[in-house]
């Protein structure tokens, strides 16, 4: 079986208001060039707008070694807190 290598990048696109949007993920390394156009899929089936590559990680890690961010997220609750009941205001 094949190892599938990811980069981090740093993705963004134009916004209507002139600014610029940003998204950091961690992509496929065939796609992780700067400058190359990325799309993601939503949820729902649809693409996303274009996002450009605007920086590529020169470290790579294959699938099994990338963060799972949803058990962070939880961790970072429990250790701040957040994930406790909040009291009503009486």
């Amino acid at each position: 079986m094949k190892t599938t290598y990811y980069k981090q990048c740093r993705m963004c696109r134009p916004t209507p208001t002139g600014g610029e949007m940003f998204h950091i993920a961690y992509i496929p390394e065939k796609y992780a060039v700067v400058g190359k156009c990325i799309k993601f899929k939503r949820d729902d089936d649809t693409w996303s707008e274009d996002f450009i590559v605007d920086y590529a990680a020169d470290s790579r890690r294959a699938e099994q070694e990338l963060p799972d961010s949803h058990n962070a997220i939880k961790a970072h609750r429990r250790a701040t807190g957040d994930s406790m009941k909040k009291e009503s205001k009486a």
